[in-house]
């Protein structure tokens, strides 16, 4: 079973070995000035071996406009109570800590920006181990996983409700356009019938014999 693992790990890591490396213990990585720019994978680490430890480490990644960042955990075993990790995009906030078991899902921003903070109440380098990789992705629906549901799904149907909306309005203004255009011609074609109907009546009564025709016989 150990060898399977070992296994694992080497083949995670050469398939990732070209991503770029981030550690959220590394004061060159943390607190940034600008977001780093996600060109290729990048993979976030809890810490290298670098002795130092801080409080709070915060890591801003940006892909291009129009485009979103996905962050998927390779790796995550937190026993320290006493850390927490925050994901962060536009408005939305989501939590981890030592109650979260397993590898959480994915995680896709709602903009070309994602922070990624690290929180602990102690300056401790033990009970907590995490691999994180951001990737850039073309998506036009972003997958948010919030208490366990996926709203991804959601987004979806919520898009199609609004294609059949669209539809149906588009639909019925232009049933709207017709009806308004038949009503038109309708009432054009009246008022010509009207019209012809007084001309001939004006015509009949010019054809009436005039008095002095009555006369001329005198």
């Amino acid at each position: 079973m150990g060898k399977i693992f070992r296994l694992v790990i080497v083949l995670f890591i050469i398939q990732h070995a070209d991503a770029k490396k981030v550690y959220m213990n590394s004061l060159s990585d943390c607190f940034l000035k600008t977001p780093i720019e996600v060109e290729e994978p990048v993979m976030i680490s809890h810490q290298d071996n670098n002795p130092y430890d801080m409080l709070v480490c915060n890591i801003t990644l940006k892909t291009v406009p129009g485009e979103k960042l996905c962050l998927s955990f390779q790796h995550w075993v937190v026993t320290n109570c006493a850390v927490y990790l925050h994901l962060q995009s536009g408005t939305e906030t989501r939590s981890y800590d030592c109650f979260v078991r397993g590898k959480p899902e994915t995680f896709c921003s709602g903009n070309e920006l994602l922070t990624v903070i690290l929180e602990k109440k102690l300056l401790s380098q033990i009970g907590y181990e995490f691999s994180l990789l951001v990737e850039s992705s073309k998506g036009d629906t972003y997958i948010h996983f919030k208490n366990g549901h996926n709203d991804a799904e959601m987004g979806r149907e919520i898009g199609d409700t609004l294609s059949i909306v669209s539809l149906t309005i588009s639909s019925a203004t232009m049933l709207f356009v017709l009806v308004v255009l038949l009503l038109l011609c309708c009432r054009r074609q009246t008022v010509y019938k009207r019209t012809s109907r007084q001309q001939q009546t004006f015509l009949k009564f010019e054809d009436i014999p005039k008095f002095e025709n009555c006369y001329s016989g005198r």
